[in-house]
């Protein structure tokens, strides 16, 4: 069989290789921070684990994640907050978005409705 794309699958992968780290990848029924707010995905340093709630859109989740670790495990994390982290992944997920899920201008104006 072909080697697919992690996003080409129909399940999340059990692990993956980001920056010569392997990084588990478990699912959770329910997903929450310190303060209990619900989390559709979170990726832990220091266990090198990402986490994805069931049922979630695993594929955006996931690709938020990865970018995550990808800042942590670069290193270029520090020195950042929380929230000034949080606002670089999120425009690196919008921007990567559409060139990965190949997502149509089409597609991308009717979400804006």
């Amino acid at each position: 069989m072909a080697n697919l794309s992690v996003f080409d699958r129909e399940r999340p992968p059990r692990s993956m290789m980001i920056l010569g780290h392997k990084i588990k990848i478990r699912i959770r029924k329910h997903l929450v921070d310190e303060e209990g707010d619900r989390l559709y995905g979170a990726f832990v340093y220091e266990s090198k684990m990402i986490f994805l709630e069931r049922g979630c859109d695993w594929k955006t989740v996931l690709l938020h994640e990865v970018i995550h670790a990808i800042v942590k495990l670069s290193g270029a994390s520090a020195g950042l907050d929380h929230d000034k982290e949080e606002s670089i992944v999120e425009a690196l997920e919008h921007g990567l978005s559409p060139i990965i899920f190949k997502t149509t201008n089409k597609t991308a104006k009717s979400k804006r409705k």
